[in-house]
């Protein structure tokens, strides 16, 4: 697999004034607790209580579309799908450019440190 040009070296950054592109991120669930695990190429991601730290599974980076932003497994090299209405998020490899589905839209939360993800 080619190296994506937009992906630099894995940082840890507990919390962020702003979501940067190519930056290795773990994403934390707010009410539970959990990180989201792109595991290794399954189709369903799932949430876990494992430390993200060194857990390829656990790491995610972020890119610019047409849409919005893409997020993308470290593990699986598949991006996060919305799914157009749908409960539950996928996994899949399909290119992210000018897919909506595999679009997020990125919100800073009443203004601290955290953000939310919306499907677009």
């Amino acid at each position: 697999m080619a190296k994506d040009p937009n992906e630099v070296k894995a940082q840890e950054i507990p919390v962020v004034d702003k979501v940067i592109v190519g930056v290795v991120y773990a994403i934390k669930s707010i009410s539970s607790g959990k990180y989201l695990d792109g595991r290794g190429g399954e189709k369903d991601p799932l949430m876990t209580n494992r430390y993200p730290k060194g857990d390829k599974f656990l790491n995610w980076t972020i890119k610019k579309t047409n849409h919005g932003y893409a997020i993308k497994s470290k593990s699986s090299g598949n991006y996060l799908d919305g799914r157009g209405g749908e409960k539950n998020p996928l996994m899949t490899n399909r290119d992210p450019e000018n897919d909506k589905y595999l679009s997020w839209t990125i919100v800073k939360t009443n203004g601290d440190k955290r953000f939310a993800l919306k499907s677009v």
